[in-house]
């Protein structure tokens, strides 16, 4: 949950760097994707892993 916030953080602090900005725009937007990208991971590694234990109690 708190990188899905920092993600969304980011794409809100992309819109306040110009072009010219020592870090620009497209840095910030890219450091944000990949943060949503991981948190998914990560979210999709604990549901698997969830359903796997659940498999193997009913077993």
């Amino acid at each position: 949950m708190l990188l899905i916030v920092t993600g969304a953080l980011f794409k809100i602090l992309h819109w306040g760097f110009g072009e010219n900005a020592f870090i620009n725009g497209n840095v910030i937007l890219a450091t944000g994707l990949a943060l949503k990208v991981m948190a998914l991971i990560v979210f999709m590694g604990k549901l698997l892993k969830a359903n796997k234990s659940e498999t193997i109690d009913e077993k």
